[in-house]
């Protein structure tokens, strides 16, 4: 599997997996050459200049953004196996580019980890707000008051999801019913379950901050 984020040098081919500028012209698969590693004052780390092929000079950015060494010219990122770290992020890549699933799969590691119930089940703890929470940990046999952290982070979770939906809504220039806000609701939380089930173990050894 390739290396995510590596170290780079001047003269090294990339393969960009996920830009954070929300701003960037630059889409996931886009290759492109290390011109050099700028060193940032105060501390504050590096950023690398990159000439990328479809001409354009964004920065790169270590923390925020993700890429790995493009080892064969030859090799096309859309063509990588889907068990392969490329072609998965590829197959989620409306999550990544559109969502913050770090803040998500956060929450879904502290449910998780709670023992509530197992990773194929915690769909349903997306569909709510907190006020259904405290009902819900019932109905699964918990008691609320042991879970004071998910409380604490589903306000988060539950405006990302939402602030998904809008967009979506604008993009596809749907109007905003009640109908087609729960349509595409439950869509995105089948894409980000999706993700969950299939990029956890990268994501916990490559992505988590």
């Amino acid at each position: 599997m390739s290396q995510l984020n590596p170290e780079l040098e001047p003269g090294d081919r990339i393969i960009l997996l996920h830009m954070q500028d929300p701003y960037s012209k630059v889409p996931m698969g886009t290759k492109g050459t290390v011109v050099r590693n700028v060193r940032l004052p105060f501390g504050l780390g590096n950023q690398y200049e990159i000439k990328w092929d479809n001409g354009s000079d964004l920065q790169l950015i270590p923390g925020e953004d993700s890429w790995v060494l493009d080892k064969d010219k030859k090799l096309s990122v859309r063509e990588g196996l889907e068990s392969d770290l490329i072609g998965k992020m590829i197959k989620h890549k409306e999550v990544i580019q559109n969502i913050d699933y770090h803040t998500i799969m956060d929450y879904l590691e502290t449910l998780r980890q709670s023992g509530l119930v197992n990773m194929f089940q915690a769909g349903s703890f997306l569909e709510i707000d907190k006020k259904n929470l405290h009902k819900l940990i019932y109905r699964v046999g918990g008691e609320p008051e042991d879970h004071p952290e998910l409380f604490d982070k589903i306000d988060n979770v539950r405006n990302i999801i939402l602030n998904e939906v809008i967009r979506q809504l604008e993009e596809q220039d749907l109007e905003i019913t009640d109908v087609n806000i729960q349509k595409i609701f439950k869509k995105t939380i089948s894409k980000i379950m999706n993700f969950y089930l299939n990029m956890y173990s990268e994501y916990m050894r490559n992505f988590k901050k």
